[in-house]
């Protein structure tokens, strides 16, 4: 008191009392005791104490993933009660993301880069808000904004594999399963439900199930008629308001089945040779001939001597049909077609020696 000297008993806080206003009295030791007082005004000045304040503790926004480049997605804001450069704020992106950016003034966040919600389908960014203090240390806060990506219809069903090839047997039953078609759609709600259809069926030989992509015989099928059959199959989601689709090929290829519908048989019920006693053993005789109605190796024909007087006297080519002169005449032909067991047929051959004529039955 006897100094005049005015200290701070409490602390300050400017952001609370900016001003304050103090009468200061002085007296003097006389008697009468005189005394005179003066007003005095103080002003406390700004000191960088306060942190830049979000309005919000978190933020949370959902957008398109087919939101384009440059699209402000949402506003943040930071407030600092200090004055001056200690309470201007910029802002900024703490979080390593080429997808997103921000304007440090205004702090409005938009897309900087291509979104797609089936690579990444939400962002969690730590925002900063940080104060422009030029002495002393900067102050900051950071807040977490949360960006979840809604999903548009921009994928198309992929068939997996691209392409099938399936080998069926000629003989199966009208309904069964030949080939399951797998397709893949990671876009969500009807966005990614797939329906299934044949593009071609062959006249309805084939048919798909929408759903579940598996095709199956709708009509027998003939190896003897058509080996193969190449199926185009599309895959269409049920996206709105476009909805994306997918071609794929099936291939099918029809194995033939040992049938043996037909008989092996020779033209002629009988055959007459004639052939020199003295002929060398090796000697082409003659040449018989029988068909075969059925395809592939159901009408491959072998030939084979069954009978006949004198058993062994002659020997026959399976393949190329003919008699070669062994010991004496012999009379039966024995025919087989290729898969087992096939059918045979018999037919009588005569021959005649140049001296003496041998019939056989």
């Amino acid at each position: 008191m006897e100094t005049g000297q005015l200290k701070v008993l409490m602390p300050l806080d400017r952001e609370h009392t900016d001003l304050y206003l103090l009468n200061i009295t002085i007296y003097d030791l006389g008697n009468p005791q005189k005394s005179s007082w003066r007003l005095l005004t103080i002003n406390v000045e700004d000191a960088n104490d306060n942190s830049p304040i979000f309005l919000q503790d978190s933020y949370s926004v959902n957008i398109l993933e087919s939101s384009s480049i440059g699209t402000e997605i949402i506003q943040v804001e930071a407030r600092d009660k200090d004055l001056g450069s200690n309470g201007e704020v910029t802002y900024s992106v703490l979080t390593d993301t080429q997808q997103f950016a921000i304007n440090s003034s205004t702090g409005i966040i938009y897309v900087a880069d291509q979104l797609d919600r089936e690579s990444k389908a939400n962002y969690s960014l730590k925002i900063e808000a940080r104060d422009k203090a030029e002495n002393g240390q900067q102050l900051f806060s950071i807040v977490t904004l949360k960006v979840f990506l809604d999903d548009v219809n921009d994928c198309s069903p992929a068939f997996l594999p691209s392409s099938y090839s399936v080998k069926v047997l000629e003989d199966l039953p009208v309904g069964t399963v030949i080939a399951w078609l797998e397709t893949q759609d990671p876009d969500l709600g009807l966005g990614g439900q797939v329906r299934y259809s044949l593009v071609n069926d062959y006249n309805g030989r084939f048919e798909i199930d929408k759903a579940s992509g598996a095709i199956r015989l709708s009509k027998e099928l003939d190896y003897e008629k058509q080996q193969f059959y190449n199926l185009t199959v599309r895959a269409k989601d049920k996206g709105r308001p476009v909805s994306l689709s997918s071609l794929s090929f099936v291939e099918v290829e029809v194995v033939d089945v040992n049938e043996n519908l037909h008989t092996p048989y020779f033209p002629d019920f009988a055959v007459v040779g004639s052939v020199k006693e003295n002929s060398r053993i090796g000697t082409n005789v003659l040449q018989v001939t029988a068909q075969d109605e059925d395809s592939g190796r159901d009408g491959e024909i072998q030939y084979s001597i069954r009978d006949g007087s004198g058993l062994g006297r002659f020997n026959i080519d399976d393949e190329s049909v003919k008699e070669h002169f062994l010991k004496e005449i012999v009379k039966a032909i024995e025919k087989r077609d290729g898969y087992g067991p096939g059918h045979k047929v018999c037919f009588d051959l005569k021959f005649g020696a140049n001296d003496t004529t041998l019939g056989l039955k």
